[in-house]
């Protein structure tokens, strides 16, 4: 019996280190990621200082293909973490007689499916719908209210 309570003691023990470490480790990717996006903010200051602006709304469309690809992508969508983390309110069945359509998919939202309601702004998707679309994008569909 103690030596069960000691191999319960030090499991707890590794557990709780194992959770500093996680949080250690997701502070340092958080701020390795301010950082990098610092580091482009000021690699694009110190590039446009040196150009006239540039007018897109009278750009071609290979002339926006050129200029995202010298400038790039930034990921607007929430990490996997930031998804895993969210809360959503589930929803089941509608009490109202209201046909709700998912914005995502634009498929009825039925009773026996799986549906969630947005944390800040209440609207209501099929999960996988709106987890698809956060991974992109990390705001709402209708509303465009930012999902964090």
């Amino acid at each position: 019996m103690v030596k069960q309570a000691r191999v319960v003691v030090a499991v707890k023990k590794e557990n709780q280190e194992l959770r500093v470490q996680l949080a250690q480790t997701q502070r340092l990717v958080s701020e390795n990621e301010e950082m990098l996006l610092a580091m482009q903010l000021s690699s694009l200051e110190a590039s446009s200082s040196d150009r006239s602006p540039v007018d897109i709304d009278h750009m071609s469309y290979e002339g926006l293909l050129a200029l995202e690809e010298e400038i790039g992508s930034v990921p607007t969508g929430l990490s996997p973490q930031s998804l895993a983390n969210l809360h959503y309110q589930e929803v089941c069945g509608q009490a109202n007689s209201e046909v709700q359509k998912c914005s995502v998919c634009m498929e009825d939202l039925a009773t026996e499916q799986a549906a969630v309601r947005l944390p800040l702004c209440g609207h209501v998707y099929h999960q996988p719908c709106v987890e698809q679309w956060l991974a992109v994008k990390n705001c709402c569909p209708v509303c465009r209210m930012v999902v964090s």
